[in-house]
């Protein structure tokens, strides 16, 4: 059962809200878990310590997490804010306005929610993934594509570009999911990028990730799971990382994960 994780009010709203759904009757939609996480700044500003211990409680699930945060603070505050949350986790902004209770009141808080939750439901069947060989999985800064808009637009889902996003992650199978005739991966199908680079994701699990880094689009990433990259052919290339590059020679590979951290050891390009 997913977790829904409404973040960003203050305790007197959600107690409010939770108050008012048991005395009615009213519920959140059936198949979510619903937590309230609350802002602790006095004027209902969400502080770095909130977005660490909604982090933390995020990370300690067992199922898939969306983040339905709320506040009133100005638009580049809000974009520093999803920043700790995308792509670690689905994320979504509810309308500030909605921190002027009664206005909505707590049951149409709830139907609002609820209606949220539906397009929730149709990015967790359509969007995100459902096990290692997802292409969002990819990590973004290594893959060479022109088709490199997958993430956002996944990250996006829900802001009015839903069909676009289905169509965008179909040709990017349909142009990265390659078949290989030749080579080490002769007979074998796996995402290759547009240098030609193979990201193996079959390979043995190893050296398990940090926690920071055991999730992507609400999708818990397998203990030691990473990608054995190298070129189709067996050619040298550089494979740009997320905090150094590494140079592959002639008929080698690298380990690289799903954030585009290196694995192994090798040679580092300035």
């Amino acid at each position: 059962m997913p977790l829904a994780i409404i973040f960003g009010l203050v305790k007197g709203q959600s107690d409010r809200i939770k108050a008012h759904a048991k005395q009615l009757g009213t519920t959140f939609r059936e198949g979510w878990t619903i937590r309230f996480l609350h802002a602790s700044g006095a004027t209902r500003n969400i502080r770095e310590s909130d977005v660490r211990a909604a982090l933390a409680e995020a990370r300690r699930a067992t199922e898939p997490v969306h983040i339905l945060a709320i506040t009133n603070q100005g638009g580049g505050v809000k974009s520093d804010l999803a920043r700790a949350f995308i792509p670690i986790f689905r994320f979504r902004w509810l309308p500030s306005e909605w921190l002027s209770l009664p206005h909505p009141t707590p049951m149409e808080f709830i139907s609002r929610v609820n209606e949220l939750l539906i397009d929730e439901e149709d990015w967790r069947a359509r969007v995100q993934p459902k096990d290692h060989a997802s292409p969002l999985l990819l990590p973004q800064i290594t893959f060479a594509t022109s088709l490199d808009d997958i993430w956002e637009l996944a990250t996006r889902y829900g802001e009015g570009n839903n069909i676009g996003c289905e169509r965008r992650l179909l040709a990017f199978h349909q142009c990265h999911w390659r078949r290989h005739s030749s080579g080490h991966y002769a007979r074998k199908s796996f995402w290759t990028d547009d240098d030609n680079r193979v990201f193996d994701h079959t390979g043995a699990q190893h050296a398990p990730a940090p926690v920071e880094r055991a999730w992507k689009f609400s999708y818990r990433i397998p203990e030691g799971f990473h990608y054995d990259l190298r070129h189709a052919q067996g050619r040298k290339f550089v494979a740009r990382g997320a905090v150094t590059n590494k140079q592959v020679e002639n008929e080698g590979y690298v380990n690289i994960d799903p954030y585009g951290y290196f694995r192994d050891d090798g040679q580092v390009v300035p």
